[in-house]
């Protein structure tokens, strides 16, 4: 038997349909809103007030503004009753709408989700992986987007569990978005799985990281690929890092170790110094000449006594092979396919020989590495 209020809100639906056609279109974004926020004051309509409401919406979406659809549209995402017609018009109707419903609504059907998953815009394929209990096929589907933002998005729902398959993907992606490898930074607990994003990393992450190359074991043959500098080339690369000319370190230690220039840039970059420390390790350093070159770096490192021994303490402990090892895993080459590289160094006083001029650059070209102590670090 009905109740009293319950007749009114019939009453209410029952002389609508006569009124919705004969308003005009300054009232009917209104009327749009009223009626829909109507009809989900009802948590279980019946049939016959959703099919009321069915027929008044669809005639009301096309005068209704951009603010009454998204009003509607986050009604009626929550609503467990609310008709597909109505869903799948505001899909369709407005970026803000499908914005909502991708994100919230329970009600889309599965083939919806799959086709704006595979093939949908980038907003809306954002606001489907910040969906909540976001289904594993379409997040495997999101995984494969090129756009940094789905994959961000993708990242920071904790509802999506990252297979190693889609944690693979989203890691080669990070190398060149520093936004995304934040994220996977803050994702992931095992620092080990985040060795090549050691530059986004956070600082308790990268000490691990450290930590790890410190005590990695190595191969007689992984150790034979690693190529250090002279203590001349070592004087040259601190004096010119001393004296702000960071581009001509890069180019050095480009030149030396066969790294990627991009990445030599972004480590010398580094604000807490961490990315020069490694490279240091790498050419075999010594500690006490790194620490004059840090002494020398912006007051974010300069002015810290703890930074700057943390450093050091990198340079005189981590191998120049496990350096290397790292700088790899950051470029995403395998240490073990890069060839040995031999690189001459010459007297920067030696007279030109005959049929071969010395070229402009002379001082760069310094005297022939003698084996000493300091390169023997890489060897422990």
């Amino acid at each position: 038997m009905s109740t009293p209020r319950s007749q009114h809100h019939n009453s209410i639906f029952d002389n609508l349909p006569n009124q919705v056609l004969s308003k005009d279109g300054e009232v009917r974004p209104a009327l749009f809103a009223a009626l829909t926020d109507l009809f989900v004051s009802r948590e279980n309509p019946g049939g016959e007030e959703i099919s009321r409401y069915e027929d008044m919406a669809l005639r009301l979406i096309g005068d209704a503004d951009a603010s009454s659809r998204a009003h509607a549209a986050a009604r009626l995402a929550l609503h467990k009753s609310a008709p597909i017609t109505v869903i799948d018009a505001l899909l369709l109707a407005d970026p803000a709408c499908a914005t909502i419903l991708l994100e919230h609504c329970a009600r889309l059907s599965p083939e919806t989700l799959l086709d704006i998953a595979s093939w949908g815009t980038a907003e809306e394929a954002i606001a489907l992986a910040r969906r909540k209990g976001l289904e594993p096929d379409l997040a495997e589907i999101l995984s494969h987007r090129v756009e940094n933002g789905v994959l961000i998005a993708l990242v920071e729902n904790c509802d999506v569990s990252l297979s190693p398959a889609m944690f693979a993907l989203m890691m080669n992606q990070a190398r060149s978005s520093d936004e995304l490898a934040g994220a996977l930074c803050r994702r992931t607990g095992d620092s080990r799985l985040i060795t090549p994003l050691f530059m986004n990393a956070s600082p308790e992450q990268r000490a691990e990281i450290m930590r790890d190359a410190e005590f990695a074991s190595f191969t007689s043959a992984q150790m034979k690929r690693v190529e250090t500098a002279s203590s001349t080339l070592i004087n040259w690369i601190v004096e010119r890092g001393r004296a702000g000319r960071w581009g001509l370190v890069a180019q050095e230690i480009v030149r030396l170790t066969g790294f990627q220039r991009n990445v030599v840039d972004k480590m010398l970059a580094h604000k807490s110094g961490d990315g020069l420390a490694v490279l240091m390790a790498a050419i075999g350093c010594p500690s006490p000449l790194a620490v004059r070159l840090f002494l020398s770096c912006p007051p974010e490192i300069s002015h810290s006594y703890t930074r700057v021994k943390a450093l050091a303490h990198i340079v005189e402990h981590v191998p120049a092979h496990a350096a290397y090892r790292l700088v790899f895993d950051i470029m995403g080459t395998p240490m073990e396919t890069a060839q040995p590289k031999y690189v001459p160094l010459h007297d920067p006083k030696a007279a030109a020989l005959p049929g071969r001029a010395l070229s402009g650059l002379s001082a760069s070209k310094l005297p022939v590495r003698r084996q000493v102590r300091n390169n023997l670090r890489m060897q422990r």
